[in-house]
């Protein structure tokens, strides 16, 4: 049966504080929708944005962005006050996003719930944290790192963090483990909103889109966790880098980095999505040798392959999802 769809990320929906978020205005839209008999909602890539606030440069693929949590829905639980988010001028204009203000004031305003939310953390966030470890653990830490190190690249830490150390990782929890609990909570707020959102999709029978950029970007937990899977040298430099060939309209060098089908491939794994092709073999980087091919492997090549759509992973985990099929 024919249906029909619109394009409209999140970023884009009207907002008092400066983008749009997964609050009020996202179910207006979908009340729009619904109303015009219109099936699908089609958005970008929802996780968190780093250099240039592109929703295809992204530092992790499985974390969302702590720009979509709905502000409105913190001050209705007492964590902000609405004076508190009022009080920043947000944009300019109400049909743009200022991305400069939202990332000097957004994770201040965020820092304040966060406060006030961690003087009695409920039993659900702690079941949150335990249900997704196997990617928020590292998350949390990248990210407490690059504001430790005031937004530098992974690959431009000390070595012996760039490198994993055991004993540097452990001392560093322990050392920024608030600002880490702090990222851990946020992706608590994120991720109850984006299925509180789902659900009134699926309520509404509005079947949802995603999208996904082609490759991890460089500067990501990801790389920075598995770099034997990536195109990278012994100093973790990148071997190839992804872009656009030039055209009519010009080219572009994207800083994305080819990954690695072979230590990938065999029965039971399934290669990354977009596989660069091979590069020659390469020693594995001082203290990172390569890894056998496990379980743990498959799932992160499964990872890859849907990137940041975390309605795509979700479903893909319970064996649903293939390729950008429409999912609820």
């Amino acid at each position: 049966m024919r249906n029909s769809g619109i394009l409209m990320h999140l970023s884009s929906l009207p907002s008092r504080y400066g983008i749009g978020t997964l609050g009020k205005e996202a179910e207006k839209f979908a009340d729009f929708l619904d109303r015009t008999g219109t099936g699908y909602w089609q958005i970008l890539p929802i996780g968190p944005t780093s250099y240039g606030d592109s929703p295809y440069q992204s530092f992790s693929s499985y974390a969302g962005n702590p720009y979509f949590i709905d502000l409105e829905e913190l001050i209705e639980e007492g964590l902000l006050r609405e004076t508190e988010c009022s009080a920043i001028a947000w944009s300019d204009r109400e049909d743009q996003v200022d991305y400069e203000t939202l990332y000097q004031y957004r994770f201040q305003i965020l820092y304040r719930a966060y406060r006030r939310f961690s003087d009695d953390l409920p039993e659900e966030f702690f079941s949150f944290c335990e249900k997704e470890k196997s990617w928020l653990e590292d998350y949390a830490l990248f990210m407490a790192e690059k504001d430790d190190h005031e937004g530098e690249p992974w690959y431009q830490w000390e070595d012996e963090l760039k490198l994993r150390e055991k004993e540097t990782l452990a001392r560093e929890r322990n050392r920024l483990a608030d600002r880490i609990r702090f990222y851990e909570v946020l992706q608590y707020w994120f991720y109850r909103q984006w299925e509180a959102f789902r659900g009134m999709l699926k309520q509404k029978h509005i079947r949802l889109i995603g999208d996904i950029p082609i490759y991890m970007a460089y500067d990501s937990v990801e790389v920075w966790c598995e770099p034997e899977l990536f195109s990278l040298d012994e100093n973790l430099d990148q071997v190839q880098v992804a872009g656009c060939p030039p055209d009519a309209r010009g080219g572009a060098r994207n800083g994305q980095g080819f990954s690695h089908g072979a230590p990938l491939q065999g029965e039971g794994d399934r290669a990354v999505g977009a596989v660069a092709p091979s590069a020659p073999a390469r020693k594995p980087p001082v203290g990172r040798a390569r890894p056998p091919k496990t379980a743990k492997t498959a799932a992160v090549a499964e990872r890859f392959q849907f990137a940041n759509c975390y309605a795509f992973l979700r479903d893909q985990e319970k064996g649903r999802c293939n390729g950008n099929a429409p999912t609820n």
